[in-house]
């Protein structure tokens, strides 16, 4: 049975580790996100939520696949699409890091493609079960 809301939202409060580093060349960042939920399929992705005048607004969903062996290492597909009309992005591959002390837990380091002015962002992880309420932690892309 997957994590309830609740669930989620404790996983993503707890342990959503934000790094974003400048990919040289492009216009890309990386995310580097800890989900200690995610056993082997409990997430199905992320959303990306930016501050506006408003309040936060979705931005960018990320669909994660479930975690497979590729080349002798744990990997996830997953795939980028924003609400702001760009084409989504390019099926990418990322390898799942997984805690020996919580094999449950995983991180994973995202491509972003951002867009607009730099912001503050927020996320929260969902799946069949529901979403979760935003992180408490925030990054600035």
């Amino acid at each position: 049975m997957p994590p309830t809301p609740h669930r989620l939202m404790l996983a993503l409060l707890l342990a959503l580790a934000l790094l974003v580093a400048p990919i040289t060349g492009c216009q890309t960042s990386t995310i580097r996100v800890q989900l200690p939920l995610f056993r082997s399929g409990d997430v199905d992705g992320i959303w990306l939520w930016r501050l506006e005048a408003a309040g936060y607004e979705r931005v960018c969903r990320f669909d994660i696949s479930d975690a497979y062996l590729s080349g002798g290492r744990e990997v996830v597909t997953y795939l980028q699409t924003c609400l702001d009309g760009r084409p989504a992005s390019a099926q990418w591959q990322a390898t799942v890091e997984r805690l020996p002390s919580s094999p449950n837990t995983v991180t994973v380091v995202l491509l972003y493609q951002p867009f607009g002015a730099v912001a503050t962002h927020s996320a929260s992880a969902f799946n069949r079960a529901g979403e979760s309420a935003l992180s408490t932690s925030t990054l600035t892309l």
